[in-house]
C-alpha cells in the first residue's frame, strides 16, 4: 500500500515538473512576451474593493485606504490538456517569468507607491487564465468640501490607470454599484465610514481608466455629545444672569465664570 502510495506520488511529481519544463520553454515566458488575441488588444480585468480607511486628513486633502485588487487575463499560447499531465489544472508562475500588466495610481499622493505591485506568483490555469491577487494601502487626492461639518459627507476616488500599448482594463461586471457592509473584512475608521463604493471604466481615446469612487460619511455623534452640546448648554446658561439680582454684585462674575469654562472646554477638546 505504501509503494503504491509512494509511486502515485512520483508519477504526479513528474507530471508537474514535465508540465513546468513545457511551460517554461514556450517563447512566451523566455522573452516575456504579451498575449496576441484574435482581436488585437489584450483586455485584462480588474476588480478593486476597499476593506479599510487608514488615514482621511482634510487639511491636506488627501486619503489613505487599504484595498484589495484582483487582476486576470487570458493568453491561450500557455494552455494546455489537463489530461496530459495528470489532470493537473494549474500552476502558479513566479511574476518575474510572464508577461503582467502595469497598474498605477493616477491621482498619488505618494510617488514612491504610485504603482499597483503584483503578487511574487501568479495563477496560470490549463485554459490559459492568469488571475493575480493582492492588497495595498494607496494614498490618493480627494476635494473635501466642510461646508456643513461635522454632518458632512465626503466623496472620493481611485482612479486606476494602465501603461502599454494593445491593452485595455475592464471590470467585471461594470458598473456594479455596491455595498460594501456586506464585505466581513471591511473596517471603517473611527471617525468615517464607507457606504457605497462604485466602479466604472473611463475610455478617452488611447487610455483606459478605472475609477473607485467611495461614498464617505463622517462619525458626527462625538461631535455633538462632545463639542455641539455641551457648548449649546454653556452659553444658554449666561441667560441665567438675569435671575441673578443687580444688588448682589454676582453678574459679572457669573459671566466670568462661564467664559473661562467654555474657553477651558474648547482648548482641552481642541
Amino acid at each position: 500500500m505504501c509503494l503504491f502510495v509512494r509511486g502515485a506520488s512520483t508519477s504526479a511529481r513528474a507530471n508537474k515538473i514535465q508540465l513546468y519544463d513545457d511551460i517554461y520553454s514556450r517563447p512566451e515566458l523566455r522573452h516575456r512576451t504579451g498575449p496576441v488575441p484574435p482581436e488585437g488588444y489584450v483586455n485584462v480585468f480588474l476588480d478593486v474593493w476597499v476593506f479599510h480607511i487608514t488615514e482621511v486628513v482634510e487639511s491636506k486633502q488627501s486619503l489613505s485606504v487599504g484595498l484589495f485588487y484582483n487582476v486576470s487575463w487570458t493568453d491561450a499560447d500557455l494552455s494546455w490538456a489537463p489530461a496530459d499531465y495528470d489532470n493537473i489544472s494549474s500552476i502558479n508562475i513566479p511574476t518575474d517569468r510572464i508577461w503582467h500588466p502595469f497598474m498605477y495610481i493616477i491621482n498619488t499622493l505618494d510617488e514612491d507607491f504610485s504603482s499597483l505591485e503584483m503578487a511574487p506568483s501568479l495563477e496560470l490555469s490549463s485554459a490559459g487564465d492568469v488571475k493575480h491577487e493582492f492588497g495595498a494601502i494607496v494614498m490618493t487626492s480627494c476635494n473635501y468640501d466642510l461646508t456643513y461639518f461635522p454632518f458632512d459627507e465626503q466623496t472620493c476616488a481611485i482612479v486606476i490607470g494602465l501603461k502599454g500599448e494593445g491593452v485595455t482594463l475592464r471590470t467585471q461586471p461594470q458598473n456594479v454599484k455596491r455595498d460594501l457592509g456586506e464585505y466581513e473584512t471591511l473596517r471603517s475608521s473611527s471617525e468615517w465610514s464607507v457606504e457605497t463604493s462604485t466602479i466604472h471604466v473611463i475610455h478617452h481615446k488611447k487610455v483606459t481608466k478605472v475609477v473607485v469612487t467611495l461614498a464617505l460619511k463622517r462619525s458626527r455623534m462625538y461631535y455633538v455629545m462632545c463639542m455641539i452640546l455641551p457648548i449649546v448648554v454653556t452659553s444658554s446658561m449666561t441667560s441665567l444672569v438675569f435671575w441673578i439680582p443687580p444688588t448682589s454684585g454676582e453678574r459679572m462674575s457669573y459671566l466670568v465664570s462661564i467664559f473661562v469654562s467654555a474657553s477651558v472646554y474648547l482648548n482641552f477638546i481642541g
